[in-house]
């Protein structure tokens, strides 16, 4: 059974994240000027790679942030209210620092109760 919102404002969240080769190169002992494509090679090899699965799920603490949406429930006790909350929120990259500190920031602003994925 599924239980109401005990807060006023309901944050449902996911984040997507992609396998980052400078983390890679650090955990692996590759040297600096390793291309991109050969440390990807590596982190899927030892992330248990085969042919039937070339490219397994790597452990999230290899991967980095690129993106984070949401959507934002809030009621005022007149209504109900729908909006969405994503990042980066311009065309421009943020880096992955900077999605986390805007998310973190909302969420001290908001105090939402919040409901992830994965």
């Amino acid at each position: 059974m599924l239980r109401p919102p005990s807060a006023r404002t309901l944050c449902l969240f996911d984040c997507e994240w992609v396998p980052d080769p400078a983390t890679g190169r650090r955990v692996y002992d590759l040297a600096p000027e390793t291309p991109d494509a050969e440390v990807l090679q590596t982190m899927w090899a030892e992330g248990g790679a085969t042919e039937v699965d070339p490219r397994p799920y790597l452990k999230t603490i290899l991967c980095r942030v690129v993106s984070l949406a949401a959507v934002i429930r809030e009621s005022d006790g007149a209504g109900v209210k729908l909006r969405l909350f994503a990042l980066p929120d311009k065309p421009e990259a943020m880096d992955e620092a900077q999605i986390l500190q805007r998310f973190l920031l909302f969420l001290t602003d908001k105090h939402p109760q919040l409901v992830g994925f994965n």
